[in-house]
C-alpha cells in the first residue's frame, strides 16, 4: 500500500513540473503590459489621460483605424510585448531586490524613460511640457503599478526558487549522510 501511495506521488511529482523562470519572466510582462495598458485605455477613455495606448501607433500610421477597437487591441497588444521587455529588465539586473521602493523608482524610471526618451518617436505623444497634470498623475501611477506587478511578481519568483534550491541541497546533503 505504501509502495503505490509513493509511486502515485512521484507521478504527481513528474506532472507538476515548475514553469521555466524564463517563461514566468515573459508571463509576468505580457500580463502586467496587458492589464496595465488596459487600465490605461480606460483612464483614457474617460478622459483622465491624454495618452492611451494607440499612441504607439502614431510613428507608422496616418491611417485612422489606430483610433478604432482594433487600434486599441492592437495598441494593448504592444503594451504586453513591451511589458516583457521591461519584465526581462528587472529580471537582469533587480531580480534579487525584494523591496517594494525599488519596484516603485523602477515604474517612474520607466515612465521617464517612454516619456522623454521615447516621445519623439511618437508624434500623437504631447510634450511633457505639454501634458496636462491628471495625464502625468494618471500615467504615473499606473507606471508605478506596472512597476510594482513586474517587481513583486519576479522578485518573489526569485526567491522561491532560491528557497526550493536550498531544500534540494539540504535534501541531497541528508541523503548522502
Amino acid at each position: 500500500m505504501a509502495n503505490s501511495q509513493n509511486q502515485q506521488n512521484n507521478r504527481q511529482e513528474k506532472q507538476e513540473k515548475p514553469i521555466s523562470q524564463a517563461k514566468n519572466v515573459v508571463l509576468i510582462g505580457f500580463i502586467g503590459g496587458l492589464f496595465w495598458s488596459t487600465l490605461g485605455q480606460l483612464s483614457h477613455y474617460f478622459n483622465f489621460t491624454e495618452i492611451g495606448p494607440t499612441v504607439v501607433f502614431s510613428a507608422w500610421s496616418g491611417a485612422t483605424w489606430s483610433d478604432g477597437f482594433i487600434g486599441i487591441i492592437l495598441g494593448i497588444f504592444v503594451c504586453g510585448l513591451a511589458g516583457i521587455v521591461a519584465s526581462y529588465l528587472y529580471y537582469w539586473f533587480l531580480r534579487k531586490q525584494d523591496h517594494l521602493l525599488v519596484s516603485i523608482i523602477y515604474g517612474v524610471v520607466l515612465w521617464a524613460i517612454v516619456h522623454f526618451g521615447f516621445a519623439r518617436f511618437f508624434p500623437a505623444m504631447p510634450e511633457f511640457a505639454d501634458l496636462d497634470f491628471n495625464t502625468v498623475v494618471t500615467t504615473v501611477c499606473l507606471y508605478i503599478l506596472f512597476g510594482v506587478f513586474v517587481g513583486v511578481s519576479v522578485s518573489f519568483d526569485e526567491i522561491e526558487r532560491q528557497r526550493q534550491r536550498e531544500v534540494e541541497q539540504q535534501e541531497a546533503g541528508k541523503a548522502q549522510s
